[in-house]
């Protein structure tokens, strides 16, 4: 019995002298391209089933077999790289930052597609031209940047967002803009009452945006049906990668009106002797032969007192564009945190916009927060969302074709006349408005509050295929007010004598829900013919509360709530849904 223990034990110690010799270990470290170590980095051996994960520091230790040859390091957000062990036992790697060209992976509708397979016209816009853009809406980033699509600027009030048309306008008398679908959530745009989109394109920080792809074609944006009609925006923003990384930017700009190079206007003198020239006698000088007792018309009396009731109004010269407009500011704050690690993506940013605009009384102040999280729970199961928030603030300037623009008036006045008179009161001009009494007695406010947030799960428990679910929530809440005060010039020209002061508040509450099912199974044989089959349901709906309130009759101009009013003038609410299952 003592030999049989005896020979087993020999012949145990044998094995494990063999065994010695068939393995070796591998030491080392991975690091990112700046030297700092990568942690929970994945080392697999090729062609074998062994492997670990890297520590905190990005150092490994790994036995592998003799006859292994390459190991392979892998890391979330990192590029994946193959290293020879040939006659080495300790390895240093370095890994670099994933980066998805535009021309690896483009997002098309319901997923992503390699640019060389993708059948269609898209173009992609990468996160480079996004970055730290001195604008607040990043439709208007787009303009020049595809081919095939115009973006022009509404007009010039800060945070302003575009008409985008994508190869021209589609129809005469239905929408002619594009969808614009952010992280998989449809975008609704609202309309105010003046017409002009409050759009929540620009309640989105660009800097968050990682890129936007342009859906042109019939064949590309029919996944959409009559929706694309118009052509599709996709906006992707930004997700986790490589170390956690804690970001500040800060922005500072100014902005000045693009110079009149076509024109010049005319000075006080000038224009003076241009109305003599066409026979014309102005209301000041009317005023002037009277107030001197003089006989006759300006072109009846004397060159001595024509030339000195000029001289007067000479005197009192005004450039209507440096008193309307400005050197306006613009600034920027931004702090960010983003990282991935073997399980989870994240990236986290909160910015606050600040926009003042060249005609005086206008601004824009936007503050947004945005969270994506992406948990890879099992190998076979992914859950995550993407939600934003943000609230704007502005003060708006009308938008009318007359003198209640600051950008109309300053051309319609005359450099002879001044804002307010000698006795320091508003002087209502030859126009019977004055912008810049407006601007002070006439403001208008608006609030907006917008919200947008997604939840989704994935399960790829099979090779080849891709099951996803996918619910979608996009609140937007806009609130105007418009208050013309009692004795203003406004208000003594269009309001109630007995009644002064007129208010009104309109806005509306907008809730679209999204619910998006997919199955895709991808495949490709000998790296040249692709499998790509897609099968989903899709339901939206969109509920839309509007209101709008307007009463006249205010004490005083420090009061400026509709229970303030004497009498209210006009109430009225909508309320339209729509559903759409696909």
């Amino acid at each position: 019995m003592r030999k049989l223990v005896t020979l087993m034990l020999g012949i145990a110690f044998s094995l494990g002298q063999v065994l010695a010799q068939q393995s070796k270990t591998i030491t080392g470290k991975v690091t990112d391209d700046k030297g700092n170590g990568v942690p929970k980095a994945s080392i697999t051996v090729k062609g074998f089933k062994t492997g670990t994960t890297s520590s905190d520091d990005g150092s490994f230790s790994l036995e592998v077999n003799p006859d292994a040859k390459t190991i392979i390091i892998s890391a979330v957000g990192y590029s994946n790289k193959q290293v020879s062990i040939v006659d080495k036992t300790i390895i240093i790697v370095a890994l670099n930052l994933e980066v998805k060209t535009e021309e690896d992976v483009i997002v098309i509708g319901y997923g992503k597609q390699k640019r060389k397979t993708q059948v269609g016209s898209a173009t992609v816009i990468g996160p480079k031209t996004f970055d730290q853009a001195p604008l607040a809406s990043f439709d208007n980033v787009l303009q020049g940047a595809s081919t095939g699509v115009q973006v022009t600027a509404v007009n010039g009030k800060p945070g302003s967002v575009g008409f985008a048309r994508i190869r021209g306008v589609g129809s005469l008398n239905a929408g002619q803009g594009p969808l614009v679908v952010i992280d998989g959530v449809p975008s609704v745009p609202s309309v105010s009452t003046a017409g002009i989109p409050t759009d929540n394109l620009n309640s989105i920080n660009p800097n968050d945006i990682e890129s936007v792809t342009v859906l042109k074609d019939a064949a590309s944006a029919s996944i959409y049906g009559s929706r694309a009609s118009n052509g599709v925006i996709l906006v992707t923003t930004k997700k986790g990668k490589g170390r956690p990384q804690l970001t500040y930017r800060f922005q500072y700009g100014q902005i000045t009106k693009t110079p009149d190079f076509n024109f010049k206007m005319m000075d006080a003198t000038q224009k003076l002797q241009y109305e003599y020239d066409l026979g014309y006698e102005n209301e000041y000088i009317t005023q002037e032969i009277a107030d001197r007792g003089l006989t006759g018309d300006l072109f009846a009396i004397s060159t001595a007192d024509r030339q000195s009731i000029w001289n007067k109004l000479i005197t009192q010269q005004n450039n209507w564009q440096d008193l309307v407009l400005r050197t306006a500011q613009l600034s920027s704050h931004e702090i960010s945190l983003s990282g991935a690690s073997d399980k989870i993506r994240y990236y986290f940013s909160t910015n606050f916009y600040k926009e003042e605009g060249i005609g005086l009384g206008s601004d824009f102040n936007r503050t947004t927060a945005r969270l994506n999280v992406e948990y890879q729970a099992k190998d076979w199961i992914k859950i995550g969302t993407n939600s934003s928030a943000s609230y704007v603030k502005e003060n708006v300037l009308r938008d009318r074709f007359n003198v209640q623009s600051p950008f109309v008036a300053m051309y319609f006045y005359n450099p002879y006349e001044n804002p307010k008179n000698p006795d320091g009161s508003w002087n209502s001009t030859h126009q019977g408005l004055n912008i810049l009494e407006a601007i002070e007695n006439n403001p208008e406010k608006s609030q907006r509050v917008n919200g947008l947030t997604n939840v989704y799960g994935e399960l790829s428990f099979l090779k080849h295929l891709t099951i996803r679910s996918e619910l979608g929530l996009n609140f937007f809440n806009f609130k105007r007010t418009y208050f013309i005060k009692p004795g203003s010039i406004l208000d003594q020209v269009t309001g109630d004598p007995a009644a002064r002061g007129t208010k009104t508040d309109n806005g509306n509450w907008d809730v679209t829900r999204s619910w998006v099912n997919t199955a895709n199974w991808t495949q490709t044989f000998n790296d040249a013919h692709n499998i790509n089959i897609l099968i989903g349901s899709e339901y939206n709906d969109n509920r839309l509360s509007t209101y709008s309130l307007s009463s006249k009759g205010f004490p005083t101009g420090n009061f400026d709530e509709q229970i303030n009013g004497a009498t209210p003038t006009a109430s009225s609410t909508t309320v339209s849904e729509w559903s759409l299952f696909s």
